[in-house]
């Protein structure tokens, strides 16, 4: 608060109590605002992690299911080629 008197006086105008508490309270205000929205994009960047994390396991578990897919393919040719030909 003092430094806004400081301030006001170096640039030559003139300054109330009233003003500086406005100013107080609006500069209160916007760091409450920053705060809420730094808040905000935290939660958000958990939520991102969160489902990058779940996508990743959906990704591991496709690759399982691909690999299961391809050795079972595998099997079935391996057991066609023994049947007898007619």
């Amino acid at each position: 608060m003092h430094s806004m008197w400081i301030e006001a006086k170096a640039e030559g105008k003139p300054i109330s109590g009233r003003d500086i508490v406005e100013k107080v309270l609006k500069k209160k205000s916007q760091e409450e605002l920053l705060k809420s929205q730094a808040e905000k994009i935290q939660l958000q960047e958990e939520k991102l992690k969160s489902q990058e994390e779940r996508f990743d396991t959906q990704a591991e578990e496709m690759n399982q299911m691909k690999a299961a897919q391809d050795k079972l393919q595998h099997q079935v040719l391996v057991i066609a080629r023994q049947l007898p030909r007619k």
